[in-house]
């Protein structure tokens, strides 16, 4: 048997343990599993909100030398509290994030059309990321080892 005899075996012999352990995964349940993540996730967030508007209240009544339980807060004014600062806090974030979706999807709609344009960038992104010298390195280390052969034992 020549060595790509063996290498073919040997990757057939892996994918076929990849997919039986795939599909013990699979047969555990992978959607109940995802919705009892959810329904332990659910209550975890609505404390982490309901935390943050007890945090703000606390520290607005503190300011004029009051404590928080001389005046209490009803439930669902204390989670939206926490739900608008929460908001309020990742706003700043919001404007670059879209930002660079929006500028993501006109570059892209621009290389669709564009073929010429296309050819070049992904010319010199070979260039780049690819024929860099560490990378060339890294694949003539690889080159030295040889895929795994499978045990004959």
């Amino acid at each position: 048997m020549d060595l790509n005899t063996l290498r073919r075996r040997w990757l057939k012999t892996h994918l076929q343990e990849l997919r039986a352990a795939k599909n013990k995964e699979e047969a555990k349940g992978g959607m109940l599993r995802f919705v009892g993540i959810l329904c332990a996730a659910i209550p975890l967030l609505t404390a982490a909100v309901y935390f943050v508007g007890m945090r703000y209240y606390h520290g607005y009544v503190g300011q004029f030398g009051l404590g928080s339980t001389e005046f209490s807060l009803p439930a669902d004014t204390t989670l939206h509290l926490g739900f608008y600062l929460l908001i309020k806090l990742s706003l700043p974030f919001v404007l670059p994030l879209v930002l660079t979706v929006v500028g993501l999807l006109i570059m892209l709609s621009v290389l669709f059309f564009k073929a010429r344009w296309r050819l070049t960038l992904s010319w010199w992104l070979f260039r780049f990321f690819v024929l860099l010298p560490v990378v060339l390195k890294g694949v003539k280390i690889a080159h030295r080892y040889p895929a795994p052969l499978p045990s004959t034992a």
